[in-house]
Formats: C-alpha cells, structure tokens, sequence
C-alpha cells in the first residue's frame, strides 16, 4: 500500500467506449472487480470532442492535475469505438529528505561529452549504495536506493560508468535485480549528490503492441472482442500512457517538507550521481516496479 507515510500512488485504469453499445455482464465484471477499471460510455460518433474532455478531465482528476491532458488531437474522431486509459501519479517524500539549503549548481555530462550545470541536490540521507560490475570487464555502475518514509516505496538510481544506451541495450531482469539488491541491502546514512528533475512522458502504446505481435485488436475486420459485446463489431482505437515525475529535495511529487537534516562528515566520499542514469520506483516488499525510465538531461525534463 503506497498510500501511507505522507506517500499517495495512484494507478487510474478505465475503458471508454461508444455510447449505446450492451456489453456483457460478465466482462462488465471482470473490468471492475479484476483490474479496477470500470467501463464508462461516451458518444464518440456524435462529439468526439466532448468524449475527448471528458476522459481529460478524468484523467486529470486521477493524477492530482499532474497530467491535466492526456489525448492529443486526433487521438479520438466519430469512428473511434474504444479508447483505453492508463495513468500512474506518485507522490513519495523521502525517509529523510535532502537540505534544500544544500541543493546548488553542479556539473553534469550528457552522452554526447557535454558538461553542463544542473541544480544538484546534496547533504547526508538515508541511502543504500553501491558499485559493482556487471560482467567481467563491464563497465562500473553505481546503484543507489533512496526510501521514501516507512520502507515500502523505494527510489533506485543506476548510473553506468560507460554509455547508458549501451547498459539499457544489455539490460536483462537479472541484472536490474543484482543492481537494485547490491544497494538496498545495505542501507545506511552516507552522503548523496543528485540532480533535482521533472518530466513527462506520453506513450501511444498501440504501434508498440503491434510491433509486439498484438496486430488483430486494432484492426477493425480481424479484432474479436466479442467477449465483451457478444458480437464482432468493436476494435480498439488507442492505448495511451502518461506519467509525470518530479524529484526534489522533498521527495517525488512531494507537497509537504521533511523535517530536519543531519550533520555531513566531509572526509566521506559522496555517492555523485552526475551522467545519464535510469531510475525505478518500486514496491520494496514484492520487487513490484512502478516506474521505469531513464534521465538524458535533468534540465531539459528528458
């Protein structure tokens, strides 16, 4: 439960389809009691528009206004039929949080050789870190893990020594894990420097599945989806995913500060998190990921 601990997390899932249409009880069901996302109706046909801010304004409303638009124009006309939506909103502060006092202007290499200045958080927190090799002659990586307040929700940043697209290229669910284990096992107090960002991220998730092999269910003379209707008469038009991620000296999408800050020993060598680098948010009981994304250029929210 990521709602505790002055922590929220919401995950907003709903299916939007053409008003009039009878779906089965038993899909009615499943939506609702499986996977939380009731099934709403709107008239597509007769005013896209409309439908098109109505499911914003839900949307909108789910995320605490972080993501007040989620549909493009054109994402819907009078021939969509079924629209699916996705949208996470997070809200962590950290076990104990970063001296905005602390937080000043930094060096920071982009993957082209770059140096730029960005806005560093530092000072001593609550942290786990480490730096190990993946495989034999790899390149170092250095893992921390940032918990947010009372353990269940943790953030981890891994930052490689070398390229970042060449780690993600390589990256497998094994190696993910032995990062993330290599730094939450040992948690301690120990100086941290990190760069503050915020960004969002839209994702049309239908040329992606299909690219996958899920082809049949966008096309509207192959999709059967009559286990929902009964019939052979509905495909889905769009699956769209937005999130939005702010770090701050608070914690993630934080609205309330931590209190107080703990003394630095200069003569410890920080943990410097200052070139690209993936972050995950997750479940720390079940391993659960959240939030999976990489950060380019934490000034130009990419």
């Amino acid at each position: 439960d990521g709602t505790s601990q002055d922590n929220q997390l919401s995950v907003a899932n709903s299916m939007w389809a053409q008003q009039g249409k009878t779906f089965q009880h038993a899909f009615i069901s499943l939506l609702e009691n499986g996977y939380a996302a009731p099934l709403k109706q709107v008239d597509f046909a007769a005013d896209p528009s409309a439908a098109t801010s109505m499911i914003d304004q839900w949307v909108s409303t789910q995320t605490q206004g972080k993501i007040p638009s989620l549909l493009q124009p054109g994402d819907v006309d009078a021939g969509t039929r079924i629209v699916l939506v996705n949208a996470v909103y997070f809200a962590g502060a950290w076990q104990n949080g970063f001296d905005p006092s602390q937080t000043s202007p930094q060096p920071f290499t982009l993957s082209n050789g770059t140096r730029v200045s960005v806005p560093t958080m530092g000072g001593s927190v609550t942290a786990g870190g480490s730096t190990l090799q993946m495989k034999s002659n790899g390149p170092w990586v250095t893992t921390l893990e940032l918990p947010y307040k009372g353990g269940a929700l943790a953030m981890d940043v891994i930052m490689p020594g070398g390229s970042l697209s060449e780690f993600e290229a390589s990256l497998t669910s094994e190696t993910l894990t032995k990062a993330i284990d290599s730094a939450a096992s040992d948690p301690r107090q120990m100086q941290v420097a990190m760069p503050k960002f915020s960004f969002t991220t839209r994702v049309a998730l239908a040329p992606v599945l299909a690219a996958m092999g899920m082809k049949d269910v966008f096309d509207p003379k192959t999709a059967d989806l009559s286990g929902m209707d009964g019939q052979h008469d509905l495909y889905v038009s769009h699956v769209v995913h937005q999130a939005f991620v702010q770090v701050d000296e608070q914690g993630t999408v934080a609205a309330a500060a931590t209190g107080g800050s703990v003394g630095i020993d200069a003569t410890v060598e920080p943990t410097t998190i200052n070139q690209p680098f993936l972050f995950v948010i997750r479940d720390t009981t079940n391993g659960s990921i959240l939030f999976l994304g990489h950060v380019e250029d934490p000034e130009q929210g990419s």
